[in-house]
């Protein structure tokens, strides 16, 4: 017989999850910031499709029938990591 657990225990572990999934994303953008300055030393651009759909394929298939939703979570990341990168390329007057 399956035990359902209390709504509060579950929405503790979604917390959790929560908090790292905070922590997780502050790495990536830090990596975004980093991505931004090697593109402006570089002159590339800010946008690579050819990369992100490297990842969602990635992230699709270890999803298996959540893919749909996770590309849809990674294509907000990228959205917000290209948004962040030109936001930092174009404080200094360079943006492509």
């Amino acid at each position: 017989m399956e035990t359902i657990r209390e709504l509060s225990a579950i929405r503790a572990d979604i917390d959790k999850i929560d908090d790292q999934i905070v922590q997780l994303f502050v790495q990536r953008m830090q990596l975004a910031q980093e991505v931004a300055r090697t593109k402006k030393t570089t002159g590339n651009a800010v946008s690579h499709p050819g990369r992100e759909q490297e990842i969602l394929q990635r992230v699709g298939g270890a999803a298996g029938a959540l893919a749909p939703y996770t590309e849809r979570l990674f294509q907000t990341i990228f959205t917000l990591s290209k948004a962040y990168q030109t936001q930092l390329m174009t404080e200094s007057g360079e943006s492509k």
